[in-house]
């Protein structure tokens, strides 16, 4: 017992040999605790924007014209959205993925409160190198994912059926004829 009681007694900024953890512990708690408060508190209060269309007038599209699209861009969630961009593509298929071409030209899209909507009509231009071919148009809303949202997954929207198709230049008439051709066969 008097070795104990003549044991030296440890510096005050030295961690007693029975607490080697709560020191360390206190910042790893603090953040834990900042990140915890940066999270909202539900994901129900998150906005979710979702797209609607696209919507084509043309059947044939020349290389390097422009054509029309209609969309609808929805805040189906409980929060209000930020402003964003509404990106658009060419697929072959109905669903993004990574052999599809990626117009340049984009919509933006105001703030958008919940369950508000935002409507517009852009005017797509295909690159001179664009294959010819039957092509959906797929709109994704948020596409450089700008907005927390309840759901990433649901931004996306392609149009009906693949009207889209590419000839050389205006004044092919023969071109325009087999393309006709194709698509009619196409959809049979």
């Amino acid at each position: 017992v008097r070795a104990w009681l003549r044991w030296p007694r440890p510096k005050e900024d030295a961690v007693p040999p029975h607490q080697p953890f709560r020191i360390a512990i206190v910042p790893v708690l603090a953040t834990l605790a900042a990140m915890v408060a940066a999270v909202p508190a539900s994901a129900a209060s998150l906005p979710d924007l979702v797209t609607s269309g696209p919507s084509i007038a043309a059947g044939i599209v020349v290389r390097g014209h422009p054509f029309s699209v209609a969309t609808t861009v929805r805040n189906q969630g409980a929060g209000g959205a930020a402003a964003s961009t509404l990106r658009f593509y060419l697929s072959a298929d109905t669903l993004r993925g990574a052999g599809d071409r990626r117009l340049t030209q984009v919509r933006q899209v105001a703030r958008l409160a919940a369950h508000a909507a935002s409507t517009g009509t852009t005017r797509l231009t295909p690159a001179l190198t664009t294959p010819s071919g039957p092509f959906y148009v797929i709109a994704c809303a948020d596409d450089l994912k700008a907005v927390a949202e309840k759901s990433e997954t649901n931004n996306c929207a392609a149009s009906q059926s693949p009207t889209i198709g590419f000839v050389k230049s205006a004044s092919s008439a023969s071109a325009r004829s087999r393309f006709i051709a194709a698509l009619i066969v196409s959809r049979s």
